[in-house]
């Protein structure tokens, strides 16, 4: 399901000695939930210099704030944190199947990320803030025009 490539020759810096911030968006499309644990673990099996600041995740599908929990848990628990520690993920929680956004911060960079305009957040908007960068996640409609026009009206 996950294949990737890595060339040890190249970058082997931790990833806070980088010059480079890296950012990585994925269109998640609902995976069950079978498949996004799948998904989460196999980026423990990738070597930390290789690791980006963020994922960005849209359509999420996330109803409830049960699963946002979970989710919440689960990747702080793979990086080996508590749930006490500073959130490694931020998630938006809709009341139906459409939308969703997350943000999955690597360890890395658990004390250099922030939540940014939370009053703002909604189910297809959320925002956080690493180091001087403003990240915004955002999941147009692209489906009917009218949805799509009103969005970014």
């Amino acid at each position: 399901m996950f294949d990737y490539h890595i060339d040890e020759e190249k970058d082997v810096r931790p990833a806070t000695h980088r010059k480079d911030v890296r950012i990585i968006t994925q269109n998640v499309r609902g995976f069950r939930k079978s498949d996004m644990w799948e998904w989460l673990a196999a980026w423990r099996g990738i070597p930390m210099m290789h690791h980006p600041a963020l994922i960005i995740l849209q359509e999420t599908h996330m109803q409830t704030e049960a699963e946002r929990d979970e989710l919440i848990q689960r990747w702080q628990l793979l990086w080996g944190q508590p749930e006490s520690a500073s959130p490694l993920s931020y998630w938006s929680v809709g009341s139906h199947k459409e939308g969703g956004v997350g943000v999955l911060v690597f360890p890395d960079y658990q004390q250099s990320v922030r939540p940014w305009n939370r009053h703002l957040w909604s189910t297809r908007t959320l925002g956080v803030q690493l180091n001087e960068l403003h990240v915004l996640n955002l999941y147009a409609p692209s489906s009917k025009k009218q949805k799509r026009e009103q969005f970014f009206c």
